[in-house]
């Protein structure tokens, strides 16, 4: 009779990665794409999923939204408007979170409600303030 062999769990993510851009005329037809490649030295990465967010920093812990994905990754919103999120797993589930930030945030390229709130707020503080050290 053989021992019974010890099987280690992996409970440990796979290690931190880099995600990159880049456009090629011979890859999606030189639009933008992210590549990304992850190591997990126990299990190994199983597989990718992505999501592009406006607001990068609350999405990553929603799980909802992301969608399978490979490198390269072609980007949806060529504007790079949107931050790049990925979350590496591997076989036993575990996963890493990345974040590529948006190159040109929403905000500075359209107006938003946030940015309309924010100057109208400004605009009656400023208001405020002229009235105040006014002089009759």
């Amino acid at each position: 009779e053989q021992p019974a062999v010890a099987v280690q769990s992996d409970t440990l993510p796979p290690e931190s990665f880099q995600i990159s851009l880049g456009a090629s005329p011979g890859l999606f037809d030189n639009k933008i794409f992210a590549a990304f490649a992850a190591q997990d030295k126990q299990s190994g990465v199983a597989h990718y999923q992505a999501k592009e967010s406006l607001f990068p920093f609350v999405e990553k812990y929603i799980p909802y939204g992301f969608t399978e994905a490979k490198s390269p990754y072609l980007l949806k919103d060529q504007g790079l408007r949107h931050a790049l999120i990925v979350k590496a797993f591997d076989t036993e589930q575990n996963y890493r979170i990345e974040v590529y930030p948006a190159t040109f945030p929403y905000w500075f390229t359209k107006p938003s409600a946030l940015g309309l709130c924010a100057a109208i707020i400004l605009s009656i503080f400023l208001y405020i303030i002229f009235l105040k050290h006014k002089k009759p």
